[in-house]
């Protein structure tokens, strides 16, 4: 009997044939059973990305086998240990081979017996398509017949075998298709395109562009290209970049980046708080790493890509969120904490007011490799997954609307549609005074999030502490720390209360919650650093902790936070910001019944 679908039994973009398997999700998803083509210009790194692919394997504790005819061994070996040098493997395992393929009458049957006594390995990679179906006898790749053929014996070999095989091949002269028969792009289950960003090239980037270009059985879940890392160059310092000429650089520039080393440009002061109040106390930045396998999440993809919240007062007033595009977390507040951080540092504070009154958006530009060292505490390298939070960012929109009782009895709303934070521009390449070229990201924070930090409440830390926070390793201490930080009086939260309000059960299962409040118990030290005692049982008695509230919660199995509002915070209250006259504990879900019901 074949198997019974229906909608609620597929998994809405995700890939959904429980007889695939699926391998090196870390670099080229590939599947078991089938073949995939890696296409690229000459030079662009195919050859290293399917090295790496093989590492991947071997991590992944499987067995690849990479068959270059085009390479010594010499060559493969270098660019093994390059890969080796920035993405760990145990290298004594990989096995290679840059012997010919036996060649008589009967090429393609002999081709095939090599193949199959390759059948202990999980996945095979073939360089190149162009150098096997010469090899093998074949003299044109446009003839459908001839390349059909070649395909066919890697799709049985696949299929019989449970293998992944891996064939690289070219582009064509114009770098857009790939060269020859239709049958290259049509006969396999995944094809991928690896390519330069605009005004890339091996001289200015380790990174390439990799694009997925057909994906049968949609096993990269809709992801339909992403940066990765080919190789380690010492002459690039990724991000920083050498023998690159560059113009159109105006002298301003120019100069405050050599005198501060971090720049922004036409930016000036930021306003007084840098974090808007419903940000922090509403579900706006998710404290979960993996939101896709969330109910939470197919709500939101079912909802096109939209999700809304509503805070009620007391009055009956009420404040409704709406989460468009993409979704976001603590680990992007992060970053924007640490990028306000970075203005405040780095930039004179005089003018901000001129572009909260003017209605503009405030253009930055920073140097990736700094902000990443000293104010993420990240790998400096790690520049693609910056640029992609950045981007993430970008695709992020809000609409609010908050409605309130008028004086006729009558509810009187107020919308604001497709507000978003900033955009990620572009990478610019300037010199410095000293000779370095490197890369400098441009980023527009947006007029209408410049607006909101004048119009509503906001909060902002001193420099040590914002650091602090950006530090935590727990998004959920870090969603905790943001959302009683905003009160200026003391308070007492139950870890149920507060997963209640910020609807963790929405997107999260029950042993991630009970995993994160064990997280929380071990920052207990960080977390007083924010007037944040934590007790409850498990939680060891500290110096600076209250002897009567130890003892009421010492057995109790929540944890209890008793907050006491420092002056190291600083919050900036406006009056008439509707934010002020909610009851936080009234936070519902419009889509949902109420987080208490």
């Amino acid at each position: 009997m074949p198997k019974r679908n229906t909608i609620d039994t597929i998994t809405l973009g995700l890939f959904s044939d429980d007889s695939v398997s699926i391998i090196c999700e870390d670099t080229i998803k590939l599947e078991m059973g089938s073949v995939a083509v890696l296409s690229g210009n000459s030079e662009v790194g195919k050859s290293l990305l399917a090295l790496k692919v093989c590492a991947n394997a071997i991590n992944d504790g499987l067995k690849p086998f990479f068959w270059s005819i085009e390479d010594k061994n010499q060559a493969i070996l270098e660019r093994i240990k390059n890969i080796e040098s920035f993405y760990p493997f145990k290298s004594l395992e990989f096995e290679f081979s840059n012997e010919l393929p036996k060649i008589d009458k009967n090429s393609i049957g002999s081709f095939k017996e090599e193949l199959n006594e390759l059948a202990d390995c999980d996945l095979i990679v073939l360089d190149t398509f162009s150098a096997f179906f010469s090899t093998l006898g074949f003299k044109d790749q446009n003839n459908q017949n001839d390349v059909q053929n070649f395909f066919n014996i890697l799709i049985d070999i696949a299929k019989a075998n449970n293998q992944a095989i891996l064939l690289l091949h070219h582009l064509d002269k114009k770098g857009e298709s790939l060269m020859g028969s239709s049958v290259i792009i049509n006969a396999p289950r995944i094809v991928y395109k690896l390519s330069f960003q605009k005004g890339e090239d091996k001289s200015s980037t380790t990174y390439r562009l990799l694009e997925v270009l057909k994906d049968n059985n949609n096993i990269n879940a809709g992801e339909y290209q992403k940066t990765i890392k080919v190789l380690h160059n010492p002459s690039i310092d990724e991000p920083l970049i050498k023998d690159i000429k560059v113009g159109n650089i105006d002298s301003h520039t120019l100069e405050i980046i050599n005198k501060k080393d971090i720049s922004a440009v036409s930016v000036n002061d930021l306003a007084e708080g840098y974090v808007t109040m419903n940000e922090n106390r509403g579900v706006f930045y998710l404290s979960s790493r993996k939101l896709t396998d969330s109910n939470f999440y197919k709500n939101f993809k079912e909802n096109d890509n939209k999700i809304e919240f509503k805070m009620v007062g007391a009055n009956g007033s009420s404040y409704a969120i709406s989460l468009k595009n993409s979704l976001l977390t603590q680990t992007h507040r992060n970053i924007l904490d640490a990028l306000f951080l970075y203005i405040k540092k780095n930039v004179d504070t005089n003018v901000i007011k001129k572009y909260q009154d003017n209605f503009w958006d405030m253009e930055v530009r920073l140097e990736p490799y700094k902000f990443l060292k000293q104010y993420l505490n990240k790998n400096p390298s790690n520049y693609s997954w910056l640029k992609q939070k950045f981007i993430e960012i970008s695709r992020f929109a809000y609409d609010l609307a908050f409605t309130q009782n008028v004086e006729s009895g009558d509810k009187q709303t107020i919308t604001q549609r497709d507000k978003g934070i900033l955009m990620f521009d572009s990478v610019e390449r300037i010199t410095k005074e000293n000779g370095v070229i490197v890369s400098v990201f441009v980023l527009t924070v947006r007029r209408e999030y410049i607006k909101k930090l004048e119009t509503e409440s906001t909060l902002s830390y001193d420099d040590d502490l914002s650091q602090i926070l950006i530090d935590l390793n727990s998004l959920v201490a870090q969603d905790l720390i943001r959302f009683l930080t905003s009160f200026p009086d003391k308070k007492i939260l139950s870890y149920s209360e507060f997963c209640e309000i910020k609807a963790y059960r929405l997107y999260k299962e029950s042993s991630i919650i009970s995993k994160q409040k064990k997280e929380i118990i071990k920052l207990k030290d960080k977390l007083i650093e924010f007037g944040i005692n934590i007790y409850g049982k498990g939680v060891e008695f500290a110096e600076y902790d209250d002897k009567f509230f130890y003892d009421k919660y010492k057995n109790k199995n929540d944890l209890f936070f008793i907050y006491q509002s420092n002056n190291r915070v600083k919050r900036f209250i406006k009056r008439n910001d509707p934010m002020n006259q909610l009851n936080t504990k009234n936070n519902k879900f419009l889509t949902q019944k109420s987080l208490f019901d």
